[in-house]
C-alpha cells in the first residue's frame, strides 16, 4: 500500500513545550541553609585540557558526587556544581566533610586522597594543570589564604 500526503501543512507557533528556557541546575526552592553560597560546591576546570573522573564530598554516609565520563568530559573553562552535604553544619559548628577526587588529566589518573576540609561559603575547587601535574585550590572557612594541594599520580591504573 502506498500512502501520499498533500504536502500542505502549517508551522507551529510559539515555543516548543520541551524547550529549555532556564538553567536546570538552578535550585527551585529556598536554600536549605538559609545563607546564599552555602548550599552548593563546584569543581572548575582551569587546566587547559578536558578532564573526567569523580569528585565528591562525604559527610558521614551522605555523598554528594560528580561523575564525569570520558565521552563527556569537563571542558577547560567549565565547571559543575552539586549540593553540599555540610550546609546544615555551618560554622561555627563545623562538619566532618571529606573530599575525594580521582581525575584523568594529561592521560594520567590523579588522586586527591580523602581529605578533611571545611570550605568557605564559596565552596569552589579550581583544578589547574602544572608542569609537574594537577593542582587544586579552594577557600577554607578558617583562613583568608586559599589552600592548595597537588594531586598524586596513580600510575598503577595506567594511562587514561
Amino acid at each position: 500500500m502506498l500512502c501520499t500526503g498533500t504536502g500542505a501543512g502549517s508551522a507551529a507557533t510559539g515555543s516548543a513545550p520541551d524547550e529549555v528556557t532556564a538553567s536546570t541546575s538552578t535550585p527551585d526552592s529556598p536554600f536549605e541553609s538559609g545563607r546564599t553560597g552555602w548550599d552548593w560546591w563546584s569543581l572548575h576546570n582551569d587546566t587547559g585540557q578536558p578532564i573526567y573522573g569523580t569528585w565528591s564530598e562525604q559527610v558521614g554516609s551522605d555523598v554528594s558526587g560528580l561523575d564525569l565520563v570520558a565521552k563527556w568530559p569537563l571542558q577547560s573553562g567549565g565547571h559543575e556544581s552539586r549540593p553540599r552535604n555540610d550546609s546544615n553544619f555551618l560554622p561555627p559548628f563545623g562538619s566532618n566533610s571529606y573530599w575525594i577526587g580521582h581525575l584523568c588529566y594529561n592521560h594520567t589518573w590523579w588522586n586527591l586522597d580523602r581529605m578533611w576540609s571545611l570550605l568557605d561559603h564559596e565552596a569552589t575547587f579550581r583544578g589547574r594543570g602544572e608542569y609537574s601535574g594537577l593542582q587544586v585550590t579552594w577557600n577554607p572557612y578558617y583562613d583568608d589564604v586559599p589552600n592548595e594541594a597537588f594531586l598524586k599520580p596513580n600510575r598503577a591504573e595506567g594511562s587514561c
